[in-house]
């Protein structure tokens, strides 16, 4: 394998030493690719890009690792995403804000057919919040409503007390929520440059600054900026697409299955990733059909069917709930 290959890992996967342990932290140039031993020597490096760099990849590591874990049967330690107890960058305080609040919302697709039916969801600042349940249940819905995509017929959707059920996406882009939807979320025909220009496109001054930050969060598209994103790897794109939603520095970003499709290591990098943007600052709502995992990172969990709330609580504890487990994830838990 040439070095520039290994150095794509397309799998996703953690580079890792003969024994199994991570190598010593990658350092990167300033357009993101990892420099090379005499390219180091030759170079001046900042303390604190180091060890920014060095707290990532231990952050990303411990993520794998509480991922393959559960996947194996075996019981992590209960973590910054337990029980709302901790503080911190990305974890949850006790009595933190509220951001969004839906409640009792009732939308569709076309008059006259509901596809919500009542549903209530609250979001506090610092959380990941999963929705999970069957197909058809309105998971998917939920969010677009959230994003003005659909009328919201009834119900109430705030963002920090503000009404915001009849606005449209530029707007809410505007006050600080971004959107990853499922299918069609990359311009193929356009460089990685130009689509996260796309995501500067209601203020481009963002973008120098906001280009370098993403660099840094996803280092591999650093190394292909210009190279369209049509031939980037399902994982890649996925990466393409929440760095575009957080070119705008969104307080909040909605994720709508973003691991669909792709394979079990990909789909793990996505959730490493989901939780490397929430330690970052950036709450979440997550969408997602591979339940166990969403429930694993997340703070709290809705289980939607037919529209309506079925099942809230904390993710560890709808993971272990019994008739959670009959009901829901008998099925929607075997994609491991």
């Amino acid at each position: 394998m040439s070095d520039r290959d290994g150095r794509d890992d397309r799998d996703g996967r953690a580079r890792k030493g003969r024994d199994g342990q991570a190598k010593e932290p990658e350092i990167r140039g300033e357009d993101g690719h990892v420099l090379r031993p005499d390219e180091r020597a030759g170079q001046q490096l900042d303390d604190e890009q180091v060890a920014r760099q060095t707290e990532i990849q231990a952050e990303e590591a411990k993520t794998r690792a509480e991922l393959q874990a559960e996947a194996a049967g075996e019981q992590p330690e209960r973590g910054v995403h337990q029980d709302m107890a901790t503080s911190g960058a990305g974890a949850v305080v006790p009595d933190a804000p509220i951001l969004i609040e839906v409640s009792d919302v009732v939308a569709g697709y076309v008059p006259e057919v509901d596809i919500l039916n009542g549903c209530d969801l609250t979001l506090h600042e610092g959380e990941i919040v999963g929705i999970v349940g069957p197909n058809g249940a309105g998971k998917s819905t939920l969010l677009k409503a959230l994003f003005g995509l659909i009328p919201v017929r009834s119900g109430e959707v705030t963002f920090r007390g503000e009404d915001i059920a009849a606005k449209p996406a530029h707007a809410l882009v505007e006050m600080g929520i971004g959107y990853v939807p499922q299918n069609d979320n990359v311009f193929p025909s356009l460089t990685i440059r130009e689509n996260l220009q796309m995501g500067c496109y209601l203020d481009q001054s963002k973008f120098d600054r906001r280009l370098g930050d993403m660099v840094e969060t996803f280092p591999r598209l650093g190394e292909r900026l210009d190279q369209r994103a049509g031939a980037l790897s399902g994982g890649e794109r996925q990466m393409l697409a929440m760095s575009r939603a957080l070119m705008m520095e969104p307080e909040v970003m909605l994720m709508d299955e973003p691991s669909a499709g792709l394979s079990p290591d990909l789909q793990d990098e996505v959730f490493v990733n989901a939780k490397k943007i929430n330690k970052a600052g950036v709450s979440i709502i997550m969408v997602e059909q591979n339940a166990r995992r969403c429930l694993q990172i997340c703070d709290r969990g809705y289980v939607l069917d037919q529209g309506r709330n079925a099942y809230t609580g904390g993710g560890r504890d709808l993971l272990d709930d019994p008739k959670v487990i009959e009901l829901y994830l008998g099925t929607l838990a075997q994609v491991d």
